[in-house]
């Protein structure tokens, strides 16, 4: 199966207990998620070269050092020449094919292992050529509240982080992170304070790639201590007056009618009800809307169920 790899978001949705998913989608069962109309994910990308500019302008950086993003379209149009670009720093027979304008970096040792990793920090001097000293990563999420505190975030994305650690032999990861629209903040994630977890992470990338090459699903793995993901006490309940605060609560209102709506038309009814599992907060363990709830169980699968209001609502439309 040589079109078979993992990379960064697989690894993370393996060890935050969606193993099962990432399985089926690998075996061609099931249709990777369409995120083009997600809109925290697109806020996401759009926001990196931005998150890169604020980085390299008040992470208060020493002047040999400096941020290399993994974006193909500024080494082509040259607006990046004074960082150099990616490929400076790995052979060329690890670089594959790109994915959303950034190099594919292959892991030096397992030829199905591949990360797409935002950029790289740099470091040079006069004794030796310019080297890695870490991985760089842009997120963009909500701000910072009860339900979406520094913590989770950091959790949420460890494993990518330990991926491209591991693939890129360097011992920290930089995740530079906008909160809403008025915070920034850069936590760093050292892998000697993971070994355990990226031991742990590895061999579940090894079995999960057999898995998928042999055609038996994966073992149960969302049970183990040593995975520090979200755990169900951490997860909060958001009422119907706390989405009412928050950034996205118009477009839930919107596709929460819509999902009602739409229950006679299974196409339709489908697009809103992966648009309305898409909103769900990492950190939730239910979420309660005019019409509807969804409940998110131990291993992060959401399920919907209809409030009494929805029925009065499609007898009204």
């Amino acid at each position: 199966m040589p079109d078979l790899i993992f990379g960064g978001s697989d690894v993370n949705r393996m060890m935050n207990g969606d193993a099962l998913g990432v399985f089926e989608e690998k075996m061609g069962k099931t249709e990777p998620k369409n995120l083009a109309n997600v809109l925290p994910v697109q806020m996401g990308i759009h926001t990196e070269v931005l998150n890169a500019r604020w980085y390299r302008e008040h992470a208060n950086l020493a002047k040999n050092v400096h941020l290399v993003t993994n974006d193909e379209r500024t080494a082509q149009d040259r607006i990046d020449e004074t960082y150099g670009s990616l490929t400076e720093f790995f052979p060329k027979e690890r670089l594959t094919e790109n994915r959303r304008n950034q190099i594919g970096v292959r892991h030096p040792d397992i030829h199905y292992i591949v990360g797409h990793f935002d950029g790289v920090v740099t470091k040079w001097s006069e004794k030796e050529d310019r080297k890695i000293i870490s991985i760089w990563e842009a997120k963009h999420t909500g701000e910072i509240t009860n339900w979406n505190p520094p913590e989770a975030i950091v959790k949420r994305n460890l494993w990518q982080c330990l991926l491209y650690m591991t693939i890129a032999e360097v011992p920290t990861c930089e995740l530079s992170v906008f909160y809403g629209n008025r915070k920034w903040q850069v936590h760093n994630i050292a892998l000697k304070d993971y070994k355990d977890e990226n031991i742990l992470m590895m061999y579940r990338l090894s079995q999960m790639y057999h898995a998928v090459n042999n055609g038996s699903a994966p073992a149960e793995w969302n049970v183990d201590e040593r995975v520090p993901v979200l755990l169900a006490n951490e997860r909060k309940q958001y009422t119907l007056a706390d989405i009412k605060s928050t950034n996205w609560y118009d477009e839930w209102k919107e596709i929460e009618r819509n999902y009602v709506y739409t229950l006679q038309s299974e196409e339709r009814h489908k697009e809103y009800k992966d648009k309305l599992k898409g909103l769900v907060p990492d950190d939730a363990y239910e979420i309660h809307g005019e019409l509807l709830m969804i409940k998110v169980n131990r291993r992060g699968a959401k399920s919907i169920e209809l409030k009494e209001a929805a029925y009065g609502s499609e007898e009204n439309d």
